[in-house]
């Protein structure tokens, strides 16, 4: 039972200080008064010339996971309410009365007169609750408020607040027993019948359990807004995706009458921190800083078993209402500097360490992959390639283990870089065990628990590929916010994460933001949202996730009301967007040219889905000439190698058995292996390979990346190759590696770009010298028997100049024909161009590169997403990524499999359809004017397909436009 952890040595009075919010008074818990324990000094000073009103709650409204509220089944029926004061002395003569409020509900008044209160004794006083709460009205706050005179100082105390029930339950107000939402809970009498979850895609909208009662069901709003969702997303699920903890009983008779394919679900995101303060429980840093996080952000650390039993009991209580189906929002580990180090965290690593943990059961996988439990050191050898022991982080046994902090570790020793190591990882462990439980308490009323998550990151805990494996968990949903650009990343990226969700029989979801935080004014234009929710669709998003209403139905859906029409057209037209894309299967075509590095998880590297900053990567080169390739993991490679012809390989460490692994793969010939600088002799060896002078993780800008501090030229040392043909190479000057051939050395020290052999505009060092022919090339080949190939770049991708390492990107491209998804338009301004094949067509998105650029590629939340934004200063001028780009063209080459066919190209957002003739060597121009992004079909011109696309055009017409012209402003 909750009631009987033993959470740690604490006073009463310290567990009932946090169910005390005082206003124009101090409100003091002490362990005993005169016999009475625990009892609340009530001090009132009133130093002002005139009377002031003054009051003390005993909760609070907030009703987060250990809030001291009262418990909804006691404020439900709750008939009376009795205490008792203490005055030391007598009282001024003054206003002093009881207040009553309730949901929604009539409050009421029970006064006191300070005049029959005696000194120097106990008062006890009880009170009738009229009306009793009920149901649709329950007990919501008791408030003592008084009207203190002027220049008044005087103090009493409370003691004994209680609250009874009809059926003789009696509840303390100023109870020591942690907060639940289950007391007073009667199971004979109260039965939940769970509606069916969802089993097609699903289109959910964030909102909140009042908006939700109140503002659709209450208002008689809810039949216009499943009329208005039916008639523009048909043969999908719709969710009204609830955050925080429904307060309202009623709540389960109101689910069960939803109509098929619409659902209610739980969102969880923020606990309470006040009950955790009294407990001392807070994660702290490596220093002992205390991390806030339970009220500073939307976190989730649960190693103190008073957060795992507060989230239990809110899911449970969630299921006696019909709730079964949850979601917790932006689940990670703080966004604080280092990771949580306090009391309970460093006890359960220990415990993690030393294999005492119940582990991670993993679903079976491809290839006779057994479904197995695994514990830490499995998790962490499964990244890292290494187990250790106690001695090889200096320590005697576990028990010892006790984390370091970063600049620690970067000025220490190899056992202080270990530490660290395994601490990150612990991290990650940690929140793979919570999201197990999440799933499994679901699972025990016959739910589901989904998670909202953050991108991938060494100090956020989001490990998606293991999340994904993990045998009770559900739907993970991955956020995007800031620049559409993200769009150019997640094209590459999402691939990896697809294949792990279906090799484990999952999905996977999106959830995007309109405005920052979720609210306020939309920051991307409607039209500029339908582009991105289509790639996502397109790129396999089967879930799709959108915040946040601000108000009901009918106020949301009159063009009237400008600033919540606009964040309605750009819910729907998102939802427009992934819907077109789920409807007609959009995909995206399986790569046959992939980019290998690490995830920023278990690795201390930034790296994310919607980030192209990998150090030393070919990504953001790749991406820019167009080149048809995905991102993998190195955990990845048995899954992608068989259908891989080409590897840009550049993982800053890798593990004994990826070098196996890639042997074989290039032993089959006919394969193409490009890799740079220190990164073929980089062997994996656990340690953090921090800098001395470190001094903790910082995000980098507004990214909410962290920053990487990667010895960049660490682990030479190891005798380790991924191919034999390695050995040639030879450890020179400044720590690079140079091939050898005879007598000769290819010696890159001197940078070839400065010679003067070469001019500015030469291209002699781009070539690729065999290492015989050619004694300074900047780019070496190495042929092999079978018809396989190793690319070695002399030099690291970060040294190198951009113009130089485009040159390079555009030899490898002409030497080894990559695909490549567009051409550049020379005509135009550049364009991120993706394509997806639907159908019988082919589909294009185009975004201006240029324009984007002079709007801002941020990945992630500033002040160029207008925060706080709301109707008040509603202006549409200001929008950070609007739809018009006056003036502006972009344009790309797309390759088609006819050459010499008339094509059919309709642009979708434009509304215009035009006739194309595509090049004798099988191209298609498409061409963005005025616009910052733009929708494509394409396809032989047939009768089939002009009839496609005048279904196409009449659901813009009739769904899209009233959107998209947005109170005025944008597409007409």
């Amino acid at each position: 039972m909750l009631n009987t952890i033993v959470l740690c040595t604490a006073t009463a009075a310290a567990l009932v200080q946090p169910r005390l919010f005082p206003k124009q008074l101090e409100a003091t818990a002490v362990d005993a008064r005169a016999g009475r324990s625990p009892a609340v000094e009530i001090r009132v000073v009133n130093t002002n010339a005139a009377p002031r009103n003054a009051s003390l709650a005993l909760n609070t409204t907030r009703h987060f996971p250990l809030d001291p509220v009262i418990p909804p089944y006691i404020a439900a029926a709750a008939t009376s309410f009795s205490y008792a004061m203490y005055c030391p002395e007598p009282l001024p003569d003054m206003p002093m009365r009881w207040v009553v409020t309730r949901d929604d509900g009539p409050s009421s008044g029970h006064p006191i007169d300070p005049a029959s209160l005696a000194t120097g004794t106990w008062h006890r006083i009880t009170f009738p609750l009229e009306p009793p709460g009920t149901v649709k009205h329950p007990l919501n706050e008791l408030i003592l408020g008084i009207k203190a005179p002027a220049e008044a100082r005087f103090s009493f105390y409370l003691a004994d607040a209680a609250l009874t029930c009809g059926d003789g339950q009696v509840y303390s107000m100023l109870s020591t027993n942690p907060p639940t939402f289950m007391t007073g809970y009667d199971p004979s009498k109260r039965e939940a019948v769970f509606p069916p979850l969802p089993q097609r895609d699903t289109l959910a909208f964030g909102t909140s359990p009042r908006r939700f009662l109140k503002q659709l069901v209450r208002a008689g709003e809810l039949p216009l807004a499943l009329e208005d969702i039916r008639a523009r997303f048909p043969d999908i699920d719709f969710v009204f995706s609830s955050v925080w903890l429904p307060r309202y009983l009623e709540t389960a008779d109101v689910i069960a009458s939803l109509p098929e394919g619409f659902f209610y679900q739980q969102q969880k995101a923020r606990l309470n921190g006040q009950y955790m303060a009294a407990l001392d429980a807070w994660p702290r840093t490596a220093i002992g800083a205390k991390i806030d996080a339970f009220s500073q952000a939307n976190s989730t650390v649960a190693s103190h078993p008073l957060v795992r039993a507060a989230l239990k009991d809110e899911m449970d209580y969630a299921a006696t209402l019909g709730i079964n189906n949850f979601v917790n929002a932006d689940y990670n580990w703080p966004w604080h500097r280092g990771i949580g180090y306090g009391t309970w965290t460093v006890q359960v690593f220990r415990e993690n360490l030393a294999g005492k943990d119940e582990g991670l059961e993993l679903l079976p996988g491809p290839g006779g992959r057994p479904a197995e439990v695994i514990h830490f050191h499995d998790y962490y050898e499964q990244n890292h390639g290494v187990r250790w022991t106690p001695a090889d982080v200096g320590i005697a046994s576990w028990s010892e283990f006790t984390p370091v902090s970063a600049a620690a570790a970067a000025d220490g020793a190899e056992a202080d870089r270990r530490n660290y190591s395994l601490t990150t990882a612990l991290a990650q462990y940690e929140w793979l065990r919570q999201a197990q439980r999440f799933g499994r308490w679901a699972k025990a009323h016959g739910g589901a628990h989904e998670y909202i998550l953050n991108p991938e990151d060494v100090g956020g805990g989001s490990d998606y590929v293991y999340l994904l494996r993990l045998a009770d968990a559900g739907i993970p949903y991955i956020e995007y916010f800031g620049s559409p650009t993200i769009m150019r990343s997640a094209y590459m990226r999402l691939p990896m994460y697809h294949r792990a969700a279906r090799l484990s029989g999952k999905e996977l979801g999106a959830c995007t933001e309109i405005g920052q935080g979720g609210h306020g004014q939309n920051y991307w234009d409607p039209a500029v949202g339908y582009l991105a929710a289509y790639e996502l669709g397109a790129l396999g998003i089967g879930h799709y996730h959108i915040d946040w209403m601000e108000s009901g139905w009918a106020a949301w859906t009159d063009p009237a009301n400008a600033y919540h029409y606009d964040r309605y057209a750009g819910m729907m037209s998102q939802g427009h967007g992934w819907w077109q894309a789920r409807h007609e299967k959009a995909s995206r075509p399986a790569a046959r040219v992939f980019t290998v590095s690490l995830r920023s998880s278990v690795h201390y590297i930034q790296a994310g889905v919607w980030t192209m900053a990998v150090e030393d990567s070919f990504e953001d080169a790749l991406a820019a000439a167009h080149v048809d390739v995905e991102m993998t993991d190195t955990l990845e490679l048995p899954e992608i190698l068989p259908g891989a012809d080409v590897l840009f390989y550049a993982p800053p460490v890798s593990r004994q058995i990826d070098a196996e692994r890639l042997q074989a793969w290039l032993d089959a010939g006919g394969k193409t292996l490009i890799t740079h600088s220190y990164i073929p002799l980089s062997l994996d060896r656990g340690a953090v390979p921090l800098r001395p002078g470190v001094k903790g993780t910082g995000f980098r800008g507004e990214e909410f990346n962290y920053k990487d501090y990667l010895d960049r030229l660490g682990h030479l040392g190891d005798a380790f190759a991924l191919h034999p043909a390695f050995a040639a190479l030879h450890r020179g000057a400044e720590d690079y590696w140079y091939l050898r051939a005879a007598d000769q050395e290819l010696d890159p020290s001197k940078p070839p770009w400065d010679r003067s052999a070469d001019s500015a505009n030469s291209w002699e060092w781009v070539r690729f010298g065999t290492g015989l022919a050619r004694v300074h090339p900047l780019v070496s080949e190495l042929p092999l028997e079978n018809g396989s190939r190793l690319v070695y770049i002399h030099q690291r991708l970060e040294e190198l100049p951009p113009r130089i390492l485009r040159k390079i990107v555009a030899a490898l491209i002409e030497r080894y024909d990559l695909p490549r998804l567009a051409r550049r338009d020379d005509a135009t301004g550049p364009a991120i161009a993706h394509t997806f094949r639907a159908g019988d067509a082919c589909v294009a998105v185009l975004w201006n590169e240029r324009r984007l650029e002079e709007l801002g590629w941020y990945g992630g939340y500033g002040p160029h997403l207008m925060p706080g934004r709301g109707p008040d200063i509603y202006d549409l001028d200001v929008r950070p990524y609007p739809i018009a780009a006056p003036g502006a063209t972009c344009g790309a080459w797309v390759p088609v499999e006819q050459t010499g066919t008339t094509y059919r190209v309709y642009a979708v957002l434009a509304d215009r359809e035009s006739v194309v003739e595509a090049s004798p060597d099988g191209r298609l121009r498409l061409q963005v004017p005025d616009l910052l992004g733009e929708q494509f079909y394409y396809a032989p011109d047939t009768p089939q397909f002009r009839t496609r696309m005048e279904g196409l055009r009449k659901r813009r017409r009739e769904h899209l436009a009233p959107l998209w012209r947005t109170i005025g402003h944008g597409l007409r």
